[in-house]
């Protein structure tokens, strides 16, 4: 079969030739390294064909059986993986033996290229260590809190003072200081991951419900650790904690 001279561009190429609207470049003749003219048979929507990161570029599609060079197979039903690559590599033998079979999955191929895998693990990895270092870093700043304010605290239960008494206490100011630092991290992480998507033409933005959900998790893993030691200090016997003054 020859080439078709009926082609299909998106409409970033309809702008950049200048054949006007969609509606318009239907019909229009272009041209393309010299040769015959080619007919607009349709203009298709901007999509992404390439990779997420980049701009948005003309394309053209032509059918030209001579620049051939990848066949795409739509498989049906059940089937063995191994045993259909066997049979394709026989067939593909018949017709190149010298030449080895060259194949894809496509959805592995898909995935493998719009999946940041590496990537996410690495961020992942990084906001483990984060979190690790910074509820160890709560969790001494609440230890040094609570010793050093243990004889306080026998004084409290000997005059009478309930364990929730004291432990609202206690807590209370490491609540306020976490409610603060949400109030500051949530816009910072915002701006900080507009900016960073910046990089990408395509995206699907910040998702907010995704912040919520990890400011709220840090905030009860932190709340956790607080109420935890301060309900250990606070059940101390004061007797103990009075005479180690």
């Amino acid at each position: 079969d020859s080439a078709d001279n009926r082609v299909l561009i998106n409409e970033q190429a309809a702008l950049a030739l200048g054949l006007g609207s969609s509606h318009e470049a239907v019909g229009k003749n272009i041209y393309f390294n010299n040769g015959s003219p080619l007919i607009v048979q349709g203009v298709l929507k901007n999509f992404c064909y390439s990779n997420y990161q980049f701009d948005l570029q003309p394309i053209l599609i032509q059918y030209n059986p001579a620049l051939f060079k990848v066949i795409s197979l739509q498989l049906s039903g059940s089937y063995d993986q191994d045993a259909m690559i066997v049979s394709m590599r026989k067939l593909w033998k018949t017709y190149h033996p010298y030449e080895d079979l060259s194949y894809s999955w496509y959805e592995k191929e898909m995935y493998d290229r719009y999946y940041p895998g590496a990537d996410m693990r690495f961020l992942g990895m990084i906001s483990g260590i984060i979190l690790v270092i910074a509820v160890m870093g709560l969790l001494g700043m609440v230890i040094y809190t609570m010793e050093k304010r243990i004889r306080e605290i026998g004084i409290r239960k000997v005059i009478g003072a309930s364990v929730q008494a004291i432990v609202k206490e206690l807590s209370g100011k490491f609540i306020k200081l976490l409610v603060i630092a949400n109030l500051i991290a949530i816009p910072i992480g915002y701006i900080s991951g507009r900016l960073l998507l910046t990089v990408f033409t395509f995206h699907n933005g910040v998702s907010i419900p995704l912040m919520i959900y990890i400011v709220l998790g840090v905030f009860f893993i932190a709340l956790g650790t607080i109420v935890i030691n301060s309900v250990k200090a606070a059940s101390s016997n004061p007797v103990k904690s009075l005479r180690s003054e």
